[in-house]
This record gives C-alpha cells, sequence and structure tokens, in this order.
C-alpha cells in the first residue's frame, strides 16, 4: 500500500487478496480508480438509521431504514431512476406496507382506548367516530 495513505478497510481487504509487492505499486491515482471500480464507498451519518435483522422460514434477512438530507446532485438522481424505473414502483409499495404495519395497531390501539373510556361512562361523542370523520374530510 502507498506510505502515508490513511486506513481504509476497502484497501485493506483489497490488498489482503494481492500480492505485498505488487501492492506497493500501485499509485494514488490507480488506487482512487480501483475504488471508483468496485463502488466502494464510506457511508455518510444520517439521521435516521435503523438496521434490524431477522429470521423468515431457513434464512436471517436484513431490513435497513435510513433517511436524511438528500446530497446527490440532480443528474445523479436522475441516473438512478433511469436505471432503475421500477424503483419508485416498490418504494411505494414498501411505504404503503409499512404504513399498514404501523397503522393498523395504532388505530386499533385507539378503537380499544375509545371502547375503554365508553365503557367507564366516557363523553357523549365517540373519540374513533370523530376521528374517522376527520379522516374522511382530509382525503375528499
Amino acid at each position: 500500500m502507498v506510505k502515508d495513505e490513511p486506513s481504509d478497510p476497502f484497501l485493506e481487504k483489497f490488498f489482503s487478496r494481492i500480492h505485498p509487492s505488487v501492492a506497493q505499486s500501485f499509485t494514488p491515482a490507480q488506487l482512487a480508480a480501483i475504488k471508483l471500480a468496485f463502488g466502494a464507498r464510506t457511508w455518510g451519518s444520517h439521521t435516521i438509521d435503523i438496521r434490524w435483522s431477522f429470521p423468515l422460514l431457513w434464512r436471517r434477512f436484513y431490513l435497513v431504514f435510513l433517511a436524511g438530507r438528500e446530497q446527490r446532485p440532480p443528474e445523479r438522481r436522475a441516473q438512478e431512476r433511469d436505471r432503475h424505473p421500477l424503483a419508485s414502483l416498490g418504494n411505494a409499495i414498501i411505504t404503503v406496507i409499512f404504513c399498514l404495519v404501523v397503522g393498523i395497531p395504532i388505530l386499533l390501539s385507539l378503537y380499544l382506548l375509545q371502547a375503554a373510556l365508553s365503557m367507564g361512562g366516557g363523553g357523549s361523542g365517540s373519540f374513533l367516530a370523530q376521528l374517522m370523520e376527520q379522516l374522511s374530510q382530509l382525503f375528499k
């Protein structure tokens, strides 16, 4: 590896597979080109960084949810949209599924809360009925 080069996990792994005499022959420009060709990048910090690993049937799967300020230039976003035309549809499907998974328990909890309040001699109007009326007005 080039002397005085800061430690880089990608390059360390790359050089672990190459004979040391060959590794010493790379210039900084060549190393940058290698990293670019292999798509190596460091992840920036994100405002929201949630990572789950879960078993499903006989395998383990992972789910990563990242959110933060958009930093990609418009040209790069357009290139990615062109390369992955179905990504928007996939993102929409995942968003709907996520909202259902989160929304159904919330609505069920609100219904149970309303039922508990009405059993205790709650007010004249049903909390859930008022909520549903507000939601129907919102989506008109």
